[in-house]
């Protein structure tokens, strides 16, 4: 192939920029679904602790909620993949709620489903927590090592030795558009078409079908608009599996919109590293 003009220093033309300067774009929160439940999460506001939710009765039987869900009513489901940057020394425990036990700041407990978010969260406040303080667990990891030649030797004989730390702050993305999810039930065929706010469309649809044991055949992931990422759209979290597992659970379609605030307490954070290194 010739290029008669060089791309080299050329913008490149944005293809999207047209409908959303419109008002046209269509995110998450835009796509329309049947009456939908809406997914919120009760979440520990402990690190590491021993739970018992009380209340749950009570929450059920207030107006507009369809299901207040606790690790146990989940069935027999998987845990969510952790993508490794280095190689797993001790890989955590991922579920997608936290059964009696927890082991972080706004992990998930419950999950309440109910005919509008105000209704979920009323809900949500109905239910109390009653923990029991842990010692954390710190397990190391991840960790790899790499060694060449005889570097001791070297620095040994080295006439200067430089170093440095480096220290690199924790990073919580924080995207125009947060995360979301839109999940349409064909209740017919238990078919269900996923609209997820996500980097990786293909990695939403394996790891629904790895962890729901779903067929390729019975889920389709559209990634519609997305408004940012950054990184922390490129893997799938607790609340999109369970808006999945609700939507199949309720036959209902089902929306789950993370709140700002949400998304700083339990979305990806990055960085959080200290890095030293020598040079001879």
């Amino acid at each position: 192939m010739t290029l008669t003009r060089p791309h080299i220093g050329r913008p490149a033309p944005a293809l999207e920029t047209d409908p959303l300067l419109r008002g046209a774009g269509c995110y998450v929160a835009d796509v329309a679904l049947d009456r939908p439940l809406h997914l919120h999460l009760l979440r520990s506001p402990v690190a590491s602790a021993r739970l018992e939710v009380e209340g749950v009765e009570e929450a059920r039987a207030l107006p507009g909620v369809a299901g207040v869900h606790l690790a146990a009513d989940l069935g027999a489901t998987g845990t969510l993949p952790v993508k490794p940057v280095l190689p797993m020394e001790a890989a955590p425990d991922f579920p997608l709620l936290a059964g009696d036990t927890v082991r972080a700041v706004g992990q998930p407990v419950a999950a309440i489903l109910a005919e509008s978010p105000e209704a979920a969260m009323d809900a949500a406040e109905a239910l109390m927590l009653e923990d029991e303080a842990l010692d954390p667990d710190r397990p190391d990891l991840a960790a790899e090592h790499w060694r060449a030649g005889a570097p001791d030797q070297a620095f040994a004989r080295a006439a200067h030795v430089v170093e440095a730390r480096v220290a690199h702050p924790v990073l919580a993305p924080s995207p125009m558009e947060p995360r979301g999810i839109a999940v349409a039930c064909d209740p017919g065929s238990g078919r269900l078409t996923v609209y997820h706010s996500t980097q990786t469309p293909h990695r939403t649809r394996a790891a629904l079908c790895a962890i729901l044991g779903l067929a390729p055949s019975e889920i389709r992931v559209i990634a519609p608009h997305v408004g940012g990422a950054f990184g922390m759209k490129g893997s799938i979290y607790p609340e999109e599996v369970l808006a999945v597992w609700a939507a199949r659970h309720h036959g209902r379609d089902v929306r789950w919109i993370a709140s700002r605030s949400e998304e700083f307490l339990s979305a990806t954070h990055g960085r959080g590293l200290e890095t030293r290194g020598m040079l001879a």
